[in-house]
């Protein structure tokens, strides 16, 4: 099925639930914007593939956690091969951060979840099984060990992110899914010192929008760690603008536009 094809169903579908206009009436624009919205999630995104798996997928079929898109492409823009990262909750998102740090550690809580995830665990990933509420929030095999990067995506999540408090490095992030369901959270992690950033849109599988939030030290090592200072962005369009450099020779002067 042609890429116009899926747009047209999918709004038409849309249309007829809450009275819009059908694809087949929409302007020319309109039609352009669809089926570039259409690409870019189903496609360029990979959301096709990971509806097809049933699991989170780039455009290349290679696993991402459960996040926003923006948040991702946040993530992938990031030399983060010496950091460790500590997550409440497993999945996709484990083989994403095992492939980019030094270790990942995975608190799960669902015994067959777990026992289908370790037959096949990459070295630097240690997988922590903790079926009760009480070990969920503090494992304690963690000791007293700091992660550069604690993500709270599972259970209990104003509770994992009160430990994270303690279990960040000092210039270390918290990342926070899901922060527009979990204001109380989001605000204890504002209110200890943190800067947040929320990155909001469409993600895979879901057919809504959410917000995944940053919450990061004042010194965060992420600012020395970046790839390049020039954003990379999925579905757009490859282009340096000619204002990019210096118009200017003398104050008040402009070069290039007599």
């Amino acid at each position: 099925m042609s890429l116009k094809s899926i747009a047209g169903r999918l709004l038409e579908r849309v249309g007829a639930l809450r009275g819009a206009r059908t694809y087949s009436r929409l302007t020319p624009e309109e039609r352009s914007l669809a089926e570039w919205y259409t690409r870019y999630l189903g496609q360029e995104q990979g959301g096709g593939i990971s509806i097809r798996q049933k699991s989170c997928r780039d455009a290349d079929g290679l696993p991402i956690p459960w996040m926003t898109y923006a948040a991702i492409e946040y993530l992938k823009q990031f030399d983060l091969s010496k950091r460790t990262v500590l997550e409440f909750g497993s999945g996709s998102s484990t083989e994403f951060w095992a492939s980019r740090v030094k270790e990942v550690t995975s608190v799960e809580n669902d015994r067959s979840w777990y026992d289908k995830q370790r037959g096949a665990l990459r070295s630097n990933i240690k997988l922590v099984l903790a079926e009760t509420a009480e070990e969920y929030i503090c494992p304690a095999s963690l000791g007293h060990q700091a992660y550069d990067i604690v993500v709270v995506d599972g259970r209990y999540r104003f509770d994992c992110a009160t430990r994270a408090i303690n279990w960040v490095t000092s210039d270390g992030v918290v990342i926070l899914d899901n922060a527009d369901w979990h204001p109380n959270t989001a605000a204890m992690l504002a209110g200890n010192g943190f800067f947040q950033v929320d990155f909001v849109g469409p993600g895979p599988l879901n057919a809504y929008a959410w917000a995944t939030s940053f919450f990061l030290r004042p010194d965060c090592f992420l600012q020395k760690v970046r790839s390049s200072s020039a954003p990379a962005v999925i579905g757009g369009i490859n282009y340096i603008s000619d204002e990019d450099v210096s118009l200017v020779s003398v104050p008040g002067t402009l070069k290039g536009r007599e």
